[in-house]
């Protein structure tokens, strides 16, 4: 009977694509336009990675379009480290592909065709292979789908999300511009080819390994029917009796060299392929982090956030077909000891149970394939990975809080700078234009110098121009440092928000086991008892910022009284059309704008505390164990009285105040017009 090939059995798919896509074992007398076109295949991929790396550099710094980024580049990074070492590693592949096709794997063998054809044999053991060879490819059919719909999406990407501009799928440098034709549509079939080209890639390359390792598996499947075929030889014959005994052992012998093989077979898959097994692991924790991050970031209702979606689910099967091969290995090889006990060892003669006790003693330490010859690949190693990714993801997003809270800040203050330093510009150019024909300084101010002598002029002039410049940039720093604080409050306390929310329900009727609800319960309780101690922290970081800087915040609060009064009122005398006009006029909006500044950071904290108080009412509480709830009580006693930061242990930075603070200056300043007008 002809033997059937394991490596067409369950390589053929892989080396149907790899080879169209230049990266399968080159015949031996390879041409050199074959050649060339494997090292130009190869290329594409390599000057895709390159690409992306020049884009990263350019715009490192930005979270945003570093995030939106780097999960191409982890991908594309992934799969040339993987193309290399599968190139690097040729002689090691034709290895793996000769064991497979080696006698002692193959389902007949023509010294045994005497029971094989008897007991059906043959078939059961091909039976074996290809049910094996159908579960791992329809894994990888699933996962190669997925990646092209995911290709796909990315290529409509342009077309609807950015109708009206000419972009490319994705963001990485180019040489050529996508304003002009033919440049436009050269790079978008350059970038939607590649990554085509690269998904396709990514699915021989695993088809490879993994098929290899589910290869592992049937065989081993193989060994435990063939132990399970042993006769018994209570009944018969003393002539029969020992021709059973001797078939037994042959083919006892014929298993523990069938698993021999298996060991070594698993062993140099792992020393080839290992290396870019932990690459997969490791990055794919960055991979799943970043791309959950961009789907927090994207509108759900575009092309990009679909796409991203289905990339996650992408990675997240890649993984898991991964750690389900590795595992299947382990379960299958740790079922074979138990299977040596079921066996009928026990009406064998004496050698049949010294070899049975030799090989249990090797089988009792299961197969496992390791990548990195570290990291154990299995379904806990899987749910570690994911776990782990959400640990950053929290993390990153937690940062995305401060950082959004710290760009607001940013933003405000620099447009508070912006207006100081026009002002300053104003007045310094002010003597040039109000009266160009007498020398006067900027300021009417007390100088030990005469302004009618050039020299000394010049020196009162730079005097007074340094020191207001440097006076704009002192307030600037030190409203940054306060007011940046305040926000820093703000930020922390939604992220305590933010973990709230991802309290668990663990409703009575979900009938989940005691073990998942009590450690449901003591996640929630540990995570609340977590929140606390954050809260209580921001609260001592607030009532510390206070005492620090409520003195000065006092004084500014009161002194932006009189100058917007006082500024007000030199508006209405100055003339409309001399500088002086409108240097008091930014003048008035960059203090009106520092006014803002203190009493809108002092409202959002405020009314972010506040905010908090209702989340805990929110959150399921009502599910939780009496541990929780007096916890809950407790911490909601204290929130009834949100955090308000007060000037001068007495005036609160809110909005309120903002208003107060300009209907007090426009008193005094109605109180000054009516006496300047007498």
């Amino acid at each position: 009977m002809k033997a059937i090939k394991s490596e067409d059995l369950y390589l053929n798919r892989a080396k149907f694509v790899m080879k169209y896509l230049g990266v399968w074992v080159p015949p031996s007398d390879e041409t050199a336009i074959h050649k060339a076109y494997r090292i130009f295949m190869m290329s594409l991929q390599y000057i895709f990675l390159f690409f992306q790396i020049i884009f990263i550099g350019q715009v490192w710094g930005d979270l945003e379009a570093v995030s939106q980024s780097s999960y191409l580049l982890f991908t594309q990074a992934c799969l040339c480290f993987k193309v290399t070492v599968l190139q690097i590693n040729i002689s090691s592949l034709k290895d793996l592909l000769k064991r497979m096709n080696h006698e002692i794997f193959l389902p007949q063998s023509n010294e045994h065709e005497r029971y094989i054809l008897k007991e059906n044999i043959y078939l059961v053991y091909l039976q074996i292979l290809k049910m094996q060879a159908k579960k791992i490819k329809r894994l990888l059919l699933a996962f190669m789908i997925s990646s092209q719909t995911t290709c796909g999406l990315w290529a409509l990407k342009p077309l609807f999300d950015d109708v009206g501009s000419r972009k490319f799928p994705f963001d990485m440098w180019m040489p050529v511009k996508p304003e002009f034709s033919p440049q436009y549509e050269l790079g978008y079939a350059f970038q939607l080819l590649t990554i085509c080209m690269s998904a396709y890639m990514y699915f021989g390359v695993d088809s490879v390994t993994l098929s290899m390792v589910i290869f592992a598996c049937a065989q081993l499947d193989i060994i435990k029917d063939k132990i399970l075929s042993i006769k018994p030889i209570q009944f018969g014959s003393k002539k029969e009796r020992i021709a059973i005994i001797a078939e037994n052992n042959r083919k006892l012998i014929e298993c523990i060299k069938q698993h021999q093989a298996v060991v070594s077979f698993t062993e140099l898959v792992e020393n080839t392929y290992h290396t870019f097994l932990f690459f997969q692991l490791v990055g794919s924790v960055g991979l799943i982090c970043m791309s959950a991050l961009r789907i927090l970031v994207e509108d759900w209702q575009s092309m990009q956030f679909f796409s991203i979606l289905t990339y996650l689910s992408v990675m997240i099967s890649q993984l898991f077909v991964c750690c389900w091969c590795g595992h299947e290995l382990t379960a299958t090889s740790e079922n074979l000891h138990i299977v040596l006990y079921h066996c009928i060892w026990y009406e064998q003669d004496m050698k049949f149970k010294r070899m049975l006790c030799f090989a249990m003693m090797r089988m009792s330490h299961p197969i496992v394939l390791r990548a990195g010859h570290y990291i154990s690949l299995s379904r806990q190693t899987f749910v570690s990975i994911l776990r782990m990714s959400y640990s950053y993801f929290a993390v990153l997003n937690q940062t995305i809080l401060l950082l959004t809270k710290a760009g607001k800040v940013k933003k405000l203050c620099n447009i508070f700078l912006v207006n100081a330093l026009i002002s300053c510009t104003l007045w310094t150019i002010m003597p040039w234009f109000d009266s160009p024909e007498i020398r006067s300084f900027p300021f009417k101010i007390w100088m030990p110098l005469d302004p009618l002598k050039f020299s000394e002029f010049i020196m009162g002039y730079l005097y007074q121009v340094i020191s207001i410049y440097i006076s704009a940039l002192l307030f600037f720093s030190v409203d940054s440092i306060s007011l940046s604080m305040i926000m820093f409050g703000c930020a922390q306390i939604e992220i305590i928000i933010n973990k709230i929310q991802k309290i668990q329900n663990a409703p009575i009727s979900a009938k989940l086991k005691k073990e998942e609800y009590s450690e449901i319960i003591e996640g929630n309780n540990k995570l609340f008892v977590e929140c606390i101690r954050q809260h209580q922290a921001v609260i001592r970081f607030i009532e510390l910022l206070e005492n620090t800087y409520h003195a000065n915040i006092f004084f500014q609060l009161s002194g932006t009284v009189i100058i917007i009064c006082v500024i007000g009122l030199c508006i209405t005398i100055a003339e409309t059309s001399s500088l002086q006009f409108y240097s008091m006029l930014v003048y008035m909006v960059t203090m009106l704008s520092q006014l803002l500044l203190y009493c809108w950071c002092g409202s959002e904290l405020t009314t972010t505390s506040e905010k908090l108080r209702e989340c805990l009412y929110q959150c399921p509480w009502y599910e939780k164990d009496a541990k929780f709830r007096r916890s809950l009580l407790i911490a909601m006693e204290t929130m009834k009285r949100p955090i308000i930061f007060k000037a001068g242990h007495y005036i609160p930075l809110s909005r309120p105040t903002f208003v107060s603070i300009l209907r007090t200056s426009y008193s005094y300043f109605a109180v000054l017009n009516q006496a300047n007008n007498k």
